[in-house]
């Protein structure tokens, strides 16, 4: 588990942030808090931290007088910044003096959270590898280079004998000194296996995995992400791969149209589409994370419409898949569900597809109305709303009520902004009418509410 250390002044904000944050499935557990540098500095004296993730204005000492010296004093440690608005000027100083990420409190709804979590753990892992590769700087290249993924809770697995590796990634070791013989006596040991993975590299001229070792993990990572199946154990990149990699050549356009195409939701609907658009995936060689966070994204709505139509399975395990053919695999089994379930719907698919985008939508921007999401979907507003009821089994008013409601929640659990603001952030202008529905739906005022939160701890 990644130990980690909340520092934010406030004390209502920090209850917040560790109940109602799903730490533990990103492998994070929060071994401590404090109210602001000077005290963060205390604990890490005696405990054992991993991960800061501080505040950028407290009393005492700032979060980015912090970072800089965890930086200077406890280099190992990892920092990710806790910020109540999107203040680029400041994210980019703290990034400058380290921080890998950065938390922005009032965007911490359910999707969100997992996409930050998921990002701020990917970007741990990275560095980890960078870590791995740093000490090997004046190590002999052999220009083999092994890749043995195994769960992450596995030790270095017994076939790679005695030779000398270096953990570059969960699940993942580099070896730089292969002779041939040692590489045919590991091939022949992996051959069968359904747990490990070698890759070579081949042609090489000069020493791309020291200069290059920024693209050496993505690079790995894609070729079996695209090209891997549970059958195959060994592959090869080229040198050159890895120097495409470093470069940034892919075709960043036809990687723009893959995700647009992911999220116009047609692949759902039209056999072809979604036959190019697996192919086209595979040949942009986009982002794996930001594609599966397209992939996701685009089919939680449907829980909406089709909440026993939707693989559970591959909603809990969707960044777990190793393979691009296993997420195939289960897309196919959710485009024949999701069919089925709109042929029993009296709309055409263009009409259900159009609905399930205004649900997306409203999950995260919830300060929207019925008007402009229809004009969204190029639909009137009456037939929108007689839409969405049919489909959801909700009335439109009471749907969005009920993501205002819990993104007000929100807001009063994780941060210590006014009322009046908490009221214009889920689209209430009216700060009074805001409290009587808040007091309608969940029994509390606002004020009371968040009151009762910070004594009790209970999560919203």
């Amino acid at each position: 588990m990644i130990k980690a250390l909340i520092v934010d002044d406030e004390k209502l904000v920090r209850k917040g942030l560790i109940t109602t944050t799903p730490w533990a499935r990103f492998g994070i557990e929060i071994v401590g808090e404090a109210s602001n540098g000077k005290a963060a500095l205390a604990y890490l004296r005696n405990h054992e931290v991993d991960l800061l993730i501080a505040d950028l204005t407290m009393p005492v000492m700032g979060g980015l007088e912090l970072m800089r010296r965890v930086k200077q004093q406890y280099p190992s440690v990892w920092s990710v910044v806790l910020t109540c608005h999107q203040e680029f000027e400041h994210i980019q100083e703290s990034m400058r003096v380290g921080a890998i990420d950065y938390i922005v409190k009032t965007q911490l709804e359910k999707e969100s959270v997992e996409k930050v979590l998921s990002r701020i753990t990917g970007r741990i892992r990275m560095e980890e590898a960078h870590r791995a590769i740093a000490p090997v700087r004046e190590k002999k290249v052999g220009g083999i280079l092994v890749d043995l993924s195994v769960s992450p809770s596995q030790a270095l697995p017994e076939e790679s004998g005695t030779h000398r590796f270096l953990a570059v990634g969960v699940g993942m070791w580099l070896s730089l000194d292969w002779e041939e013989s040692q590489l045919k006596q590991l091939h022949q040991s992996l051959l069968g296996s359904t747990e490990l993975r070698l890759v070579i590299v081949t042609d090489m001229k000069d020493n791309p995995l020291l200069q290059h070792k920024k693209s050496l993990q993505a690079a790995v990572s894609a070729t079996l992400f695209f090209e891997g199946s549970v059958n195959q154990t060994v592959y090869e990149i080229s040198q050159q791969q890895l120097l495409n990699f470093h470069r940034g050549d892919r075709n960043e356009g036809m990687e723009s149209s893959v995700y647009q195409e992911w999220e116009a939701l047609h692949w759902v609907y039209q056999d072809a589409v979604f036959e190019k658009l697996l192919q086209d995936s595979k040949q942009s060689i986009p982002d794996r994370t930001r594609l599966l966070n397209i992939i996701y994204s685009s089919i939680c709505p449907w829980q909406e419409i089709f909440p026993e139509g939707i693989h559970r399975e591959y909603m809990k395990e969707c960044y777990a898949l190793f393979f691009w053919d296993d997420h195939v695999r289960f897309l196919e089994a959710i485009r024949n569900d999701l069919l089925k379930g709109m042929q029993a719907f009296p709309y055409s698919f263009e009409v259900i597809v159009s609905i399930v985008k205004a649900i997306g939508y409203m999950q995260q921007h919830v300060s929207v109305s019925r008007d402009e999401l229809a004009a969204l979907v190029f639909m009137s507003s009456g037939y929108f709303s007689e839409c969405f009821q049919m489909l959801t089994g909700k009335p439109f008013g009471k749907y969005l009520k009920e993501l205002r409601m819990a993104k007000a929640g929100k807001l009063l659990a994780l941060t210590s902004i006014p009322m009046y603001a908490v009221a214009s952030e889920v689209g209430y202008k009216d700060e009074k009418y805001f409290s009587k529905l808040f007091r309608d739906h969940t029994g509390q005022y606002p004020t009371d509410y968040r009151k009762n939160l910070l004594k009790s701890g209970d999560a919203w």
